[in-house]
């Protein structure tokens, strides 16, 4: 079976963990889209002997030639299906025309909250006009939301653990220094639905009882910088990172802590989570389906009942238990990694692919 996948900057991460096993199941040739080759994409186009297309930007009007070109050229591959890992408003008028039968991943059914991508949301509803038979979503929860609006369940592909950030690590030594102090992490960039808020009033009460442990957030606040930036300095325990995380240093910040906490209050896919799976890193998680697919609760991680109460709570849990954090990291390399790594998912994809083409 020969597949020609279609992926973007915005992907990297999870594009290279399908693409790294697929090419193992099917004769796969990748297309990458950005706007300039960067290292970490050359270097993510060199290791998988990926194309790369420079794209013009979005309001550029010579984005439509651009769009044409590279769906002639798909075609001429002459492929038994074509999969795109998002589509572009323009590409997904140009691929009614050009394509038959594509396959298209929706990594969101519904868009977070205060959401301002306006260009990707209304790419988004053209994709589901369209394409709606063509749909792929990346989770069971997401599923469930596109059976509840459209009547019917879409193909799935189960968005798998992510090993990108350890093959990027391999290039760069990081020294880390140990602590005794149970470490946590809240990794990202700071956007509304990630309950940010909830993590940092959870701290507050945590220092009231005196309770010894580490809070580690790294990434940029997207808003109300001020009132968020003051409240984090204000706390004891907590550091902040402020900044964009070179993606080659994202897999010492996991190794250097001890539980990933993910107050997010709306998901249907995680990749924190995953990131923290690949190194068997247990979660603490905000009670949503989204979250409750991937995490069983006492064993790869805790979930919260959604306040900051609950949270501090689960987080003295761990602090006074590092028994319980390590049990919980064998438990995921015996039985997490097992149901949700790329090797054990593959044949799962070619399922679909099969299905779809037939």
């Amino acid at each position: 079976m020969k597949v020609v996948f279609v992926t973007t900057e915005s992907f990297m991460d999870h594009s290279f963990t399908m693409i790294s096993e697929l090419k193992k199941h099917v004769d796969l040739k990748t297309f990458f889209i950005a706007k300039k080759l960067t290292p970490e994409i050359k270097d993510f186009c060199g290791k998988l002997n990926v194309r790369f297309e420079k794209r013009k930007r979005f309001i550029n009007p010579l984005r439509l030639f651009f769009e044409f070109r590279l769906l002639i050229n798909i075609k001429r591959q002459k492929a038994d299906l074509v999969w795109f890992n998002t589509l572009s408003f323009i590409q997904a008028i140009l691929l009614k025309l050009i394509i038959r039968k594509p396959l298209i991943t929706a990594h969101d059914v519904e868009v977070h909250p205060e959401d301002t991508d306006y260009h990707g949301i209304l790419s988004q509803k053209l994709t589901f006009i369209l394409f709606k038979k063509n749909i792929a979503v990346m989770s069971r929860s997401q599923s469930d939301l596109f059976e509840k609006k459209y009547g019917f369940r879409p193909y799935l592909l189960q968005l798998p653990i992510i090993d990108y950030y350890e093959a990027s690590a391999a290039l760069i030594d990081l020294k880390t220094e140990v602590s005794q102090k149970v470490s946590f992490l809240f990794f990202g960039s700071i956007q509304p639905y990630k309950g940010i808020e909830i993590l940092l009033e959870a701290a507050e009460i945590l220092n009231s009882k005196n309770i010894e442990y580490g809070l580690n957030i790294c990434g940029r606040i997207r808003y109300k910088h001020d009132k968020i930036q003051d409240a984090i300095d204000k706390l004891k325990n907590v550091y902040h990172i402020n900044k964009h995380i070179d993606y080659k240093e994202i897999y010492e910040l996991y190794n250097s802590s001890d539980v990933v906490v993910i107050t997010y209050t709306h998901v249907t896919q995680s990749g924190p989570l995953l990131i923290g799976y690949n190194q068997n890193k247990p979660c603490i998680t905000n009670d949503l389906p989204g979250f409750r697919e991937y995490v069983d609760d006492g064993k790869s991680g805790l979930i919260f009942s959604k306040s900051a109460a609950a949270l501090a709570a689960k987080m003295e849990e761990l602090i006074g238990n590092r028994n319980k954090i390590y049990d919980m990291g064998i438990y995921i390399s015996e039985y997490i990694k097992s149901r949700f790594s790329m090797s054990s998912l593959a044949i799962s994809y070619v399922k679909v692919f099969e299905e779809h083409i037939g």
